[in-house]
């Protein structure tokens, strides 16, 4: 999994630097995981596997929407999708 931590978080890092954004999503990034770190239990809904993805991208939106840059949100709504959303942290570190 490190690897895709360096592919996305790189992937991530060049997209926000050709839109000259690379504060803002950072910015966003650590929110968010700031918020995962505090809260495991929301991590471990988004990767209940008894829920559909598409709950789970509706509670994302419902916790970010707004708040953190759109790039952010999306980004974390892939990792869900991808039911890699523990790679967050390798991702942040890549970016």
């Amino acid at each position: 999994m490190k690897a895709a931590g360096k592919e996305y978080g790189g992937a991530l890092y060049s997209l926000a630097a050709e839109e000259h954004c690379e504060d803002q999503v950072l910015e966003g990034l650590r929110l968010v995981q700031g918020l995962f770190e505090q809260n495991p239990d929301y991590v471990r809904l988004l990767s209940n596997p008894a829920i559909t993805v598409k709950e789970h991208l509706a509670l994302l939106d419902e916790a970010f929407r707004g708040s953190v840059q759109p790039y952010v949100l999306n980004f974390v709504k892939i990792l869900c999708e991808k039911s890699a959303i523990d790679i967050l942290p390798q991702c942040i570190s890549e970016y």
